[in-house]
């Protein structure tokens, strides 16, 4: 039986037009470089624009900060999106880029030369098997080349993975001594080396393999 997070490209509704009282809404599932179909998404940016006053926004009833502080470091939020399963009209995940200054360049956001936080906000409760197999597969793709000194910690990632709840939040903070810091609920569950595999995460969201919607949200385009 197939999920939400299951659905092929062709099974996706038709996505609402941008006069829609509800929401703006651009039908963009994923498109993996390596050709296969992933989950069928409709994705809802709203970006933050650069250089706000510190406040939250609201996507999807989720709280959004401006600015937030990890580790003593002051982040602001360069952009911000919502993904929504389409056919069902169910949202899925906020998430939401943290650099320490406000970029447009996928280049210099994935540069990781900086402290930096991915904020997950998850709006729907899955399994682990819905997720377990696309984020191991999708970050083996784009480690490319890299892969043989990447493997170890992408598998020590999947190992911390649980099922997605509705309400919790999932961090990735970044620390050029430290790492990167994964928080699942509050609660960290891991702390990976390496300027290289948070290069590896951020290309995932905002690289050239990224989807193009969701790329340009956290990137604060609109």
């Amino acid at each position: 039986m197939k999920t939400i997070l299951d659905l092929a490209p062709g099974e996706l509704a038709t996505a609402r037009s941008p006069s829609s009282p509800r929401r703006m809404a651009a039908v963009a599932g994923p498109r993996p470089s390596w050709g296969k179909s992933l989950v069928a998404l409709v994705v809802l940016v709203l970006c933050a624009t650069l250089g706000r006053s510190a406040h939250a926004i609201v996507v999807a009833d989720v709280d959004v900060p401006d600015t937030i502080a990890r580790d003593g470091h002051a982040l602001v939020l360069n952009g911000a999106a919502l993904y929504e399963a389409s056919i069902f009209e169910i949202d899925i995940f906020v998430i939401a880029l943290y650099l320490p200054k406000a970029t447009r360049s996928a280049k210099v956001a994935a540069r990781c030369d900086a402290p930096l936080s991915i904020d997950i906000h998850w709006t729907y409760s899955a399994g682990l098997g819905d997720i377990y197999d696309r984020w191991r597969e999708t970050m083996r793709h784009n480690a490319g080349a890299d892969l043989p000194a990447l493997a170890e910690r992408i598998e020590q990632l999947m190992h911390v993975l649980q099922p997605t709840v509705d309400g919790q939040t999932w961090s990735f903070d970044y620390g050029l001594e430290r790492g990167l810091t994964v928080t699942i609920g509050g609660a960290v569950v891991a702390t990976i080396p390496g300027q290289d595999f948070c290069e590896l995460l951020v290309r995932g969201y905002v690289g050239p393999s990224a989807d193009p919607v969701l790329r340009r949200g956290l990137l604060g385009k609109r």
